[in-house]
C-alpha cells in the first residue's frame, strides 16, 4: 500500500499539465499586456518567458483563495516588466519623435502607412508616460480584466484604480495633442 507523495512522477505530471494549460490560456493576453507596456515583441517573448519560468517555480505558493490564477501571473508579469524597465529606462529618442510629427499628407498615403504613423505616435506618447501611467492603460485594453482584477495585480483598491485609469488616460491625451 504505497501512498502518492505530492512528489511522485504522476503528481508532477498532472501539475505540469495544469500548468502548461493555463500558459496556453493566458499566454495571448499576457503578451498582449507586455506589448502595451511599449515592449517590441522579443522583449515581450523574453518577459513572458520570465513570468511563466517564475510562476513555475512559485506554483506551490499559489492560492486560489487569494486571487483568480490570471490575477497572480499577471502580478509576476507586472514585477518581471517593471525590473526590466528599471534596467533599460527608456529613453524617447528625439529623432523618432520628430519623425512621427513630420508625418506626410495623409490623403497622399495609404490606410496602412497612416496606420503604421499613428501607432507610432501612441507609442510615442505612451512612453512619455511613467511606468505606472503605462500599466495602467495597458491592464484597462486587455479585455480579460475587470478593473477589480486589475486593481489585484497592482495593489490598490478598485477606487484607486479607477482613479489612477483616469488620470493616466488624460496624461496620454495631452501627450497625443502635443504630437500633433
Amino acid at each position: 500500500m504505497n501512498k502518492q507523495t505530492s512528489n511522485s512522477p504522476s503528481n508532477t505530471d498532472a501539475k505540469l499539465q495544469e500548468f502548461e494549460a493555463r500558459v496556453e490560456k493566458l499566454k495571448g493576453p499576457l503578451f498582449a499586456y507586455l506589448g502595451r507596456l511599449g515592449f517590441d515583441l522579443r522583449t515581450a517573448e523574453d518577459l513572458a518567458q520570465d513570468t511563466f519560468l517564475k510562476a513555475w517555480r512559485a506554483n506551490a505558493q499559489f492560492d486560489e483563495r487569494k486571487a483568480q490564477y490570471s490575477t497572480w501571473l499577471f502580478r509576476i508579469a507586472r514585477n518581471v516588466a517593471f525590473d526590466a524597465m528599471r534596467q533599460r529606462q527608456k529613453v524617447v529618442e528625439t529623432a523618432h519623435t520628430d519623425q512621427v510629427m513630420d508625418a506626410p499628407d495623409t490623403s497622399a498615403v495609404s490606410d496602412a502607412i497612416h496606420m503604421e504613423q499613428l501607432q507610432q505616435r501612441l507609442n510615442v506618447a505612451l512612453a512619455r508616460l511613467s511606468a505606472e501611467d503605462q500599466e495602467t492603460i495597458a491592464l484597462s485594453g486587455i479585455e480579460q480584466l475587470t478593473n477589480e482584477e486589475a486593481a489585484a495585480i497592482v495593489g490598490c483598491s478598485t477606487a484607486t484604480y479607477r482613479t489612477r485609469l483616469s488620470r493616466a488616460r488624460a496624461r496620454l491625451k495631452n501627450q497625443w495633442e502635443l504630437l500633433t
